[in-house]
């Protein structure tokens, strides 16, 4: 974590990596001890990551300031380094990236210079064919109306939500092998008309086809 782990009293957050092939039996894992970190360790093809909430943070003055806690960060700010070849952790990460089809990516109102970053990661990943996106509470999950009691302007976390999905928007049209998008917020009816709003003006490409329900296929 980081140095800004307390602002956002996150517990426990979920990572999980699948594999087209069957994995290898236990006499074939020699090569484990050399590998650099678990995104090498296999051929991954799937990613499915569920980053927690990052509500509480929100009651916290200049709120936008603070890093959240995330490896996906860590990954994305990884691409700032190679881009203005600063020193790097992982050398060998964008590489690694590219063998997924599939990420998920599930979050609780992260803030949007947090999505960008998490953005720059998933565009390294670059025979991604599916991309699914959760930025907001589950249907009937009341996290928003409890943390709300607090000193917390409520108007700040769908802020951050729609500017996010302009960032989404903005990286699934650029993403050349992605053929389908899903967004998974649809249910949040106050937000549906300004979500879709939002992602049919920044994903401009004509080939891309919008079924009313929250998936957005390419043609």
């Amino acid at each position: 974590m980081n140095a800004h782990s307390w602002a956002f009293e996150i517990d426990l957050q979920i990572f999980a990596l699948k594999q087209t092939h069957k994995a290898p039996d236990s006499s074939q894992l020699s090569h484990l001890e050399s590998c650099s970190s678990l995104l090498s360790s296999r051929p991954w093809t799937s990613a499915s990551f569920n980053e927690s909430s990052s509500l509480k943070a929100y009651h916290h003055y200049e709120y936008f300031l603070s890093t959240v806690p995330s490896v996906l960060g860590e990954w994305g700010a990884n691409t700032i380094r190679v881009a203005k070849r600063l020193p790097q952790p992982q050398p060998d990460l964008p590489a690694l990236l590219q063998g997924l089809t599939y990420f998920s990516y599930t979050a609780v109102f992260p803030f949007f210079n947090h999505s960008q970053i998490v953005l720059d990661a998933v565009m390294e990943m670059r025979n991604l064919e599916r991309l699914d996106v959760q930025l907001a509470p589950c249907q009937g999950n009341r996290i928003t109306e409890i943390e709300q009691r607090g000193p917390m302007d409520p108007n700040d976390p769908w802020m951050e939500l729609t500017t996010s999905y302009s960032l989404v928007g903005y990286t699934v049209n650029n993403l050349e092998n992605l053929k389908e998008f899903r967004c998974n917020d649809l249910h949040v009816e106050a937000m549906r008309d300004d979500i879709i709003a939002i992602l049919k003006d920044v994903i401009t490409d004509q080939s891309w086809t919008h079924d009313g329900e929250g998936t957005w296929r390419r043609s």
